[in-house]
């Protein structure tokens, strides 16, 4: 069925209504094509190939082929030239259209050995040929890979060509549609992702709150009960914390504490410098928010620099993070003259002494020239 007349059975929209979905007909058309082939298969047995020195012709009839709209008798020719190039060192092979009219077809051309298995193949790709018109590979393949493996392919001096003719027929074609059941769409619906971030926004029936710096953060029990189970403990007992509903944080930022409450909501943030990570980590670990601590390694590991690499080597420590503590190893590694002027190396001396000392180990095995005597005196100071 043409696709106007689709359309034209197609019902029309109802008119959308703000307070419900909307309801949509959907129709569903599929097509289904079909290429018809004829596959002609010819043997041709030459005996005595060695002796053999000028060209040889073979013509062979095929009665009764389908080509779909009749029945037809086709006929083709082979011929082959044994001997073929200045050196004579070449065998060549055709086909020949001997049919009064042109034919769509493709070719192949095998070389079979005495297990009949196809050892030499050509192909021609689906062309149309026209009438008496011969196709073909006037270098076949060279006259020693057939003469030199005689045992193989030449048993009693006989060389087996098979030919394999790949016909087209037509192509039919069949289409069809069904009406598929009425249907709500539902993207423009809220979601929980979005009701969690209007929540965040709005803060409607908050009944906590925390404070850091003089800002405070209106927040719910529930959620911060339900993601984090620190949270959840203190909930459940009757400290000070939780009969003021209210938790004052002076030990990191207003920006890392804001991105930390929106992450417990939405389960996203958005100031990803590495001021604010890193800072939101520890909020992270402190509160046992797993799958942040992860998120704000992965960032970390982004944004290494000469100038932050040994405080990300200290967060590595600190809590504990093997791989930010291995990769920052490496940076430094790579880079230990300029890492070693920052004010960031002096923190790492100081608060994570063996991360150096695993640092100074590892240049002094790969030879780098470091003043360790320096480096510790440093770390005393």
């Amino acid at each position: 069925m043409a696709a106007q007349e689709l359309g034209h059975n197609l019902p029309e929209r109802p008119p959308s209504s703000a307070s419900s979905a909307s309801s949509t007909s959907s129709y569903h058309a599929w097509s289904r094509s079909f290429v018809d082939l004829y596959t002609i298969t010819h043997e041709w047995n030459i005996e005595n190939f060695i002796e053999l020195d000028e060209e040889i012709q073979v013509v062979f009839r095929i009665n009764g082929i389908d080509s779909g709209e009749s029945t037809e008798n086709l006929k083709f020719k082979m011929s082959m030239k044994p001997k073929y190039g200045d050196n004579k060192d070449f065998i060549s092979i055709y086909a020949h259209n001997l049919n009064r009219k042109d034919l769509r077809y493709s070719l192949v051309f095998n070389f079979m050995n005495k297990k009949n298995e196809k050892v030499i193949s050509r192909r021609a790709d689906t062309r149309v040929h026209n009438s008496n018109e011969s196709w073909g590979f006037p270098r076949f393949c060279s006259r020693s890979e057939v003469v030199d493996n005689a045992e193989d392919m030449l048993p009693n001096g006989k060389l087996t060509i098979v030919l394999e003719i790949g016909g087209f027929k037509q192509i039919t074609s069949r289409s069809d549609y069904q009406k598929v059941r009425d249907t709500l769409t539902v993207d423009d619906l809220a979601n929980l992702q979005r009701d969690m971030t209007v929540a965040y926004e709005d803060m409607i029936h908050s009944d906590y709150s925390l404070k850091c710096q003089g800002v405070e953060f209106p927040c719910h029990k529930f959620i911060l009960a339900s993601r984090s189970d620190v949270w959840r403990a203190m909930f459940s007992h009757d400290v000070k914390e939780t009969q003021e509903n209210c938790l004052v944080l002076d030990d990191t930022s207003p920006e890392a504490l804001r991105q930390f409450v929106k992450f417990l909501y939405t389960d996203n943030f958005d100031d990803v410098t590495y001021k604010t990570v890193s800072q939101l980590l520890p909020l992270a670990e402190k509160y046992n928010v797993k799958r942040l601590v992860v998120i704000c390694c992965k960032h970390l590991l982004k944004l290494v620099s000469i100038d932050n690499v040994s405080e990300i080597a200290v967060l590595g420590h600190v809590y504990n993070a093997e791989l930010l503590r291995q990769k920052a190893t490496e940076y430094i590694c790579q880079y230990p003259e300029a890492v070693m002027k920052t004010s960031g190396w002096q923190g790492l001396l100081q608060n994570a002494p063996d991360v150096c000392s695993a640092i100074i180990t590892r240049l002094a095995r790969c030879s780098i020239d470091i003043d360790t005597d320096e480096v510790k005196k440093q770390g005393r100071g």
